[in-house]
């Protein structure tokens, strides 16, 4: 047997027998992890803010999004996963939507914050108005932010195309 091939196969071993303690040290092996956050879907998602969904681990970018989560219902974790995956946030969830519960999960019509622009909101996020209509905001500080230029903040999300 040429070294190479004793090389190879010890290699294919190696990892086998990594496997393998992993598992019956109780230790789970991840599967591919979702690389943007489902929140700030233009964000790096981080390896030290991981949360759960039914038994899946999604990671958050921030201790910000970590937190929101962690404070929100199921249905909006429920609704922020599936729009993540719409996004292609979580592609690692793709195709699982039956079998998470999300097939009953409708989106709305403003996916994103209309302060941010970038972060989705949830039917249960924080609302501004404008004109007799409420938008959907991320959190109060956005709520904050808003009502120092109600018109302006309009404009600038009517121009990033987040409300209409």
């Amino acid at each position: 047997m040429s070294k190479t091939i004793f090389a190879l196969n010890f290699k294919s071993l190696f990892g086998a027998l990594a496997l393998a303690s992993a598992a019956f040290s109780g230790h789970v092996v991840a599967a591919e992890a979702n690389t943007k956050c489902p929140m700030m879907t233009e964000e790096d998602a981080d390896a030290e803010k991981p949360v759960d969904f039914k038994g899946n681990k999604i990671l958050m970018c921030c201790g910000k999004c970590e937190k929101a989560w962690n404070a929100a219902s199921d249905a909006s974790k429920a609704y922020w996963v599936k729009a993540a995956i719409q996004e292609g946030a979580l592609p690692n969830l793709k195709g699982k939507e039956k079998e998470l519960g999300l097939d009953d999960v409708k989106l709305g019509e403003q996916l994103y914050s209309a302060v941010s622009f970038k972060t989705i909101v949830t039917p249960e996020s924080p609302t501004v108005e404008f004109n007799g209509k409420k938008y959907l905001v991320f959190n109060a500080k956005e709520q904050e932010k808003w009502a120092k230029d109600p018109e302006g903040s309009y404009k600038k999300a009517v121009a990033a195309g987040v409300i209409k």
